[in-house]
């Protein structure tokens, strides 16, 4: 597992009148970046009620061990607590 960092944005929709966009950074653990943007879609699809075409990536990086804020992602990666 690789540890991802994702910085992008996606449409928020209140009814008719509201069409904002919300700023996210998320860290992840993936096996690739094709699956960490599948994931990061999936979630956001399902806790959010966004869907594909309303998320913008800006930015995916791959994060060195040393880098993971998220304690979780770097349980997932295998890094040291």
């Amino acid at each position: 597992m690789k540890a991802f960092r994702v910085i992008g944005a996606f449409r928020v929709r209140d009814r008719e009148f509201r069409n904002d966009l919300q700023d996210f950074k998320v860290e992840l653990a993936a096996a690739d970046e094709k699956a960490a943007r599948e994931k990061l879609v999936s979630n956001f699809g399902s806790h959010h009620r966004v869907g594909r075409e309303d998320i913008v990536i800006k930015e995916m990086v791959l994060l060195k061990n040393e880098d993971i804020t998220d304690p979780v992602v770097k349980h997932q990666v295998g890094g040291p607590e």
